[in-house]
């Protein structure tokens, strides 16, 4: 399948921005679900820019320039349809991933794209997540410095449907009524790379896995969707 790879975790959240910024036309309406204080998209002239967030405290920090709209993406009505709809690190917050995804395809347009940059549900950073309590790791994120909390909340995380580009996730996508356009999986990570002898064996593991494709392990992934037109 065309536009399905394997990369180097350093490089991809400056994909997932290009991505977002490829797909931007004049009086494009776009949906961001979980986007709350930090839209993905900065430049947003001429862009009909909508917000839906369950956290009020990140929608008053939002631009006044953006719609905002409180709740869940699963409870928007259908009959507002958008050229583009966005998600960053939102899809493993998912606990009914299924309904999740049929509520997008609703919302979208015909020959409108779907975004979705999420972690991995078998990443090391994932493992550790799911099996330490909540303080452990968040006393973990603090020495490490690697995520201001204040600034970015930390919320449950249930890893639903939240692999790389394995068979089975390349089938649930089109099984829910999407066509697959592009598909990265981005494996290693750099929460280390801080410490001197711990970082140099981090950026050897995350070589290894990208050498190896290693897929299933991806700490996060880029994919980018559409509706499948099927003939009747």
């Amino acid at each position: 399948m065309k536009g399905v790879q394997t990369i180097n975790f350093k490089h991809a959240y400056d994909t997932y921005f290009q991505e977002c910024s490829k797909n931007l036309n004049a009086n494009i309406s776009i949906l961001e679900i979980g986007g709350g204080a930090h839209p993905s998209i900065q430049n947003r002239e001429n862009i009909t820019y909508t917000i839906v967030d369950p956290d009020q405290s990140e929608l008053n920090k939002a631009p006044d320039d953006v719609i905002k709209l409180k709740g869940i993406v699963q409870d928007l009505a259908s009959n507002k349809k958008y050229d583009l709809i966005i998600s960053k690190m939102v899809l493993e917050h998912v606990e009914d991933p299924d309904t999740f995804h049929q509520s997008v395809l609703g919302l979208l347009k015909q020959d409108g794209k779907v975004i979705h940059f999420f972690a991995g549900r078998h990443s090391l950073p994932a493992l550790v997540n799911r099996m330490l309590p909540e303080f452990v790791g968040d006393t973990i994120l603090k020495l490490l410095k690697n995520r201001d909390l204040e600034e970015s909340p930390k919320y449950e995380a249930y890893y639903r449907r939240t692999l790389g580009h394995t068979k089975s996730q390349l089938e649930y996508f089109e099984r829910l009524g999407y066509k697959i356009d592009s598909y990265s999986s981005f494996v290693g990570h750099k929460y280390l790379a801080s410490i001197p002898i711990l970082g140099a064996i981090e950026k050897g593991y995350t070589k290894c896995l990208t050498m190896i494709e290693a897929k299933k392990l991806a700490t996060v992934a880029l994919v980018v969707l559409k509706k499948r037109i099927t003939s009747k």
